[in-house]
């Protein structure tokens, strides 16, 4: 069964704001919510190229962009841990959903963790993809592959980004946008499918209907999530070493691309040891381990999510 709703979250304000939200498959099947990345990110990715495909191997899959990001554009969002993991519990309560699997993407699974130790009794496993468990290692990680692979105006760029304070906006926003341009997002060993995936989610119609609007509102709902979440929050000082321990008998999952500049050896070791329940390093994979390996990455998860 396929099931759209856009259903309307009373008592966070005066008003009522919707937030946008999707799910594929059987209600009485294995239950996953996926947590995109961001902040200022968008389930879109994930719902246009994976849900169905993911559903149709027997889970109940619920995604929704959080509250003021991606297409949940609304006005009373605060960009706090407390209420994303409250819209996470209306969420879960709506579709009749006790227990989850969490699947994090990026961002996403540095908030499954975090939901987990808050609310352990509703986490039945974590799968953390391409999720950083100490962003300022990641940040650093793309400065160092900069360093190296930039070109004279990138390095330039870096200069002046390691100028800023390492907990301000402007220096993980330009990083980030270092990030994107100089190909730290992107496996230079793409497949031929995973090429092919990657034009078929840029040419999905929703998604040239969603750029647009991004376009359209200045790109509100993913400056604003990144500004409110550093100021709120300081999430990119955030280090979850002191959180596995917390995380009780939940299982966790971790599974990475090789050609994901965000991770330097280290991290991705430490990552390895807190995935108690398995970690792979996919091949000829970046960042959007959905788009560039999505067999592989189905795979796994109807391993580990049983």
């Amino acid at each position: 069964m396929n099931k759209i709703l856009v259903f309307l979250l009373l008592g966070f304000g005066v008003k009522a704001q919707s937030i946008y939200h999707k799910a594929f498959g059987d209600p009485k099947a294995e239950p996953i919510l996926f947590l995109h990345g961001g902040p200022g990110g968008s389930a879109i990715d994930f719902e246009v190229s994976t849900a169905k495909a993911l559903s149709e191997k027997g889970y109940y899959v619920v995604l929704y962009d959080r509250r003021g990001e991606g297409r949940s554009d609304t006005d009373d969002a605060k960009y706090t841990l407390e209420q994303t993991f409250s819209d996470i519990d209306s969420l879960c309560g709506a579709y009749g959903i006790k227990s989850v699997n969490l699947i994090g993407h990026s961002f996403g699974g540095m908030l499954a963790i975090k939901y987990a130790v808050a609310r352990p009794e509703k986490v039945k496993r974590i799968v953390l993809a391409a999720a950083p468990i100490d962003l300022q290692a990641s940040l650093r990680a793309v400065h160092q592959r900069v360093a190296v692979k930039g070109d004279s105006a990138a390095k330039a760029q870096l200069a002046f980004v390691l100028k800023q304070d390492s907990a301000s906006i402007y220096y993980s926003s330009g990083t980030f946008m270092l990030a994107m341009q100089n190909g730290v997002y992107t496996s230079p060993t793409l497949s031929e499918e995973g090429k092919a995936r990657h034009a078929a989610f840029y040419s999905d119609p929703s998604v040239k209907s969603y750029m647009e609007k991004q376009a359209a509102t200045k790109y509100k709902t993913m400056y604003q999530p990144s500004m409110g979440f550093v100021s709120n929050e300081k999430y990119t000082l955030m280090k979850l070493y002191q959180d596995f321990p917390k995380l009780q008998k939940i299982p966790v999952f971790g599974i990475y691309g090789k050609d994901d500049g965000l991770f330097d050896e280290a991290q991705l070791s430490k990552i390895a040891t807190y995935s108690s329940g398995g970690f792979v390093l996919l091949n000829n994979c970046s960042h959007t381990l959905y788009l560039d390996a999505q067999e592989e990455f189905i795979e796994l998860l109807t391993a580990w999510l049983r």
